[in-house]
């Protein structure tokens, strides 16, 4: 968006796009506006428009592609999400997670890596209150300091509730959200929950922190 609008010369007039992240239906009426504008008329800039608007899709007006071979006729009916629904009262966005990493460390014995798997979730009611939760499982080996600071204050770093392997990793269960809701016609409220983990096995140690914050954002 920053690179639109040094291309348009002018700053768009739906959001202040300084302030991150973005709101979604803000953004979404935004990309109408977009996909005319003769500034943006390279391939890369089509592509990226397209993808922001099917990402985003319950908030572009104009029509976006639906999967012409969904699977089991049921999942991924638009191509960005495993399930969806979408009404005046509720609408919900359902996809997988997957992140893998692998790193090296000069004196690690066991090269770090992180495999992670869960489900993000998006949706609103009555397009008054939204929410976005975030789950995964996830199995890791650390860089030698994550250790270090891990055994030093036996707490992995982010994390609430974990266990460490016989192996020497780490195993956790990792828990985000955001729930927002409409105060009035120029403001809106938000709540962030960080660092909210739930117990994945017994002899664990546990720690909570919720909310992380709380913000308060107008909007234009």
């Amino acid at each position: 968006m920053d690179r639109y609008e040094i291309l348009q010369g002018e700053n768009n007039s739906v959001f202040q796009t300084a302030t991150k992240p973005y709101q979604r239906d803000l953004l979404g009426h935004c990309l109408n506006s977009l996909v005319t504008d003769p500034v943006l008329h390279s391939r890369s800039d089509q592509f990226n428009i397209a993808y922001l608007s099917q990402d985003n899709w319950e908030f572009v007006s104009r029509g976006t592609s639906i999967s012409k071979t969904p699977l089991f006729n049921t999942f991924y009916n638009r191509p960005g999400d495993l399930a969806s629904y979408y009404s005046d009262e509720f609408d919900i966005q359902v996809s997988p997670v997957l992140y893998v990493n692998r790193g090296i460390g000069s004196d690690n014995d066991q090269n770090s890596n992180r495999l992670s798997r869960g489900v993000v979730m998006r949706g609103s009611i009555d397009k008054k209150v939204g929410f976005y939760p975030y789950f995964t499982s996830s199995k890791a080996f650390f860089l030698t300091w994550v250790n270090d600071y891990t055994d030093h204050n036996g707490a992995v770093p982010g994390e609430g509730f974990w266990k460490q392997n016989k192996n020497g990793g780490y195993s956790y269960f990792s828990a985000l959200g955001q729930v927002t809701f409409n105060l009035t016609k120029i403001s809106k409220r938000k709540w962030d929950m960080t660092g909210i983990s739930l117990a994945k096995a017994s002899d664990r140690s546990c720690s909570l922190i919720f909310p992380d914050h709380l913000c308060l954002s107008s909007l234009r």
